[in-house]
């Protein structure tokens, strides 16, 4: 099965692992927090039986952060900030077709949409991506009323063709997903997300000397955008 894992960190990076949502989240610094830390596995099955829609799957409960915060306004500014989304894939279907997963915030109160996107680039292959995104940039991030918080975020696996390009519509479902079986149930793919928030205050407050590399060993790139800025 191709398997995902996908962390979500609000503030300036400092991951932390354990078996449990409270353990996994210790808090870091002031400005900072993790959103969701998850791997998983996705099958051709799960991309066409996923609800309430398909080709998602939902981080909610025990797989998002219990203590994020109920207000991303105050005391610190995470909705103006910056939010780092780095995404390895672990498995995936041979012949290079493009795929891309849309990341979609899900908040207690909206308004308009009643939701706002960002996403993944585009990728062929096996291996670790990277981006960053201001928060006030992506697709309809006005129609979360974000002193409400976030109630989940809904991951959805797609092609390249634009919007409505899902998993589950594609015919050739082994180019998205690993076969080991005749069956198409018995496909899929292996990932792990990680999404990085830093608040706009100050990117600068984080001491990368003090940060365990055994710990946030996939926090490279965001360090070097820090030390940058710093």
């Amino acid at each position: 099965m191709h398997r995902w894992m996908i962390f979500v960190l609000v503030g300036i990076p400092t991951l932390f692992f354990g078996q449990t949502n409270k353990s996994k989240y210790k808090a870091g610094s002031a400005n900072q927090f993790t959103l969701f830390d998850v791997q998983f596995t996705y099958t051709k099955a799960d991309a066409d039986s996923s609800k309430p829609s398909k080709s998602h799957f939902y981080v909610k409960g025990d797989l998002i952060n219990a203590d994020r915060p109920k207000d991303w306004t105050n005391p610190v500014d995470f909705r103006n900030g910056t939010v780092h989304i780095r995404l390895e894939v672990l498995e995936k279907a041979p012949g290079d077709a493009p795929t891309v997963w849309t990341l979609c915030y899900i908040p207690n109160k909206g308004q308009g949409n009643n939701y706002g996107c960002t996403g993944t680039q585009i990728y062929t292959k096996e291996g670790v991506y990277e981006r960053d995104i201001d928060m006030n940039s992506f697709w309809e991030n006005q129609s979360i009323i974000w002193t409400e918080g976030i109630k989940q975020m809904d991951l959805v696996i797609k092609d390249d063709s634009g919007g409505q390009g899902h998993a589950h519509k594609r015919a050739d479902s082994e180019h998205f997903f690993l076969q080991r079986s005749e069956s198409p149930w018995f496909r899929w793919l292996q990932v792990r997300f990680m999404i990085l928030v830093w608040s706009k205050k100050d990117l600068s407050v984080l001491n990368i000397n003090n940060v365990d590399n055994g710990l946030c060993r996939f926090c490279s790139k965001a360090f070097s955008i820090l030390q940058k800025v710093g």
